[in-house]
């Protein structure tokens, strides 16, 4: 049943005020694809705009924290963690992106780390349309989500018919934002908002998962020592509700 619908089928923000305040995470991931010379203007540096990879993280954090405003029916969100991980893909080619985010409140953060995505996309083709405009943007999804009442949840798991047919083609959860030869560009953002305990950001592998010592594991999201889990009980709810 969709929830953003009333009796009468009208439109409408789902009244979550019922629901207990949780921890909530979620990752998502999308590319930019584009041709061999325009991602070595990426990897030099060599883009008339400038710093392409620092802005397109930044641009990423700050679609996440402008979510609601987009998207009509999303509740706003004390968002306690954002991190971006951009990496160089030969065989894109192209820059792959990753979102991790993460909250203490009554709905999931999905569709936040989607924003982040889209809008570090968008940033990275704004960047580089004067030397390549027939750069594709593709394959926006959501990873991985963890806590909330429908519980956890992993792209390519049983019943994700559409995560597990891009998982055969390279791009499924164990190819979270990365592969083996993919190349990290510039340092991974760890820049928070307003962060809350137990939220602090930990590093993250060279495949674009984010995760932090200790805690409970949340989907796709790798952590070092303590638990192997990203942030205690993260992850967002099913549609946000």
């Amino acid at each position: 049943m969709l929830s953003h619908f009333d009796a009468a089928g009208a439109a409408h923000m789902v009244d979550v005020s019922g629901k207990p305040e949780t921890a909530r995470i979620a990752v998502a991931t999308g590319h930019v694809r584009m041709t061999p010379a325009t991602l070595a203007l990426v990897r030099e540096g060599r883009a008339g705009k400038g710093d392409v990879i620092g802005t397109a993280r930044l641009a990423g954090i700050m679609g996440a924290k402008r979510t609601a405003d987009l998207i009509p029916l999303c509740h706003p969100l004390p968002i306690t963690r954002v991190a971006l991980n951009l990496v160089a893909d030969d065989t894109l080619p192209g820059v792959r992106v990753t979102a991790t985010v993460a909250t203490a409140g009554r709905t999931g953060v999905e569709m936040e780390a989607l924003t982040a995505v889209a809008t570090a996309c968008l940033t990275l083709y704004d960047m580089l349309k004067a030397a390549e405009k027939g750069m594709v943007i593709g394959e926006i999804r959501l990873l991985s989500k963890a806590g909330g009442a429908s519980g956890d949840w992993q792209a390519g798991a049983p019943g994700d018919a559409v995560g597990a047919a891009a998982a055969g083609h390279g791009d499924g959860p164990g190819d979270a934002g990365g592969r083996v030869d993919a190349e990290p560009l510039g340092a991974v953002d760890r820049t928070d908002a307003r962060r809350g305990p137990g939220t602090e950001a930990g590093p993250t592998d060279g495949a674009g998962r984010a995760g932090s010592g200790g805690g409970s594991s949340a989907g796709d999201i790798g952590g070092g020592g303590g638990g192997g889990g990203d942030i205690d009980g993260g992850g967002g709810g099913g549609a946000r509700e």
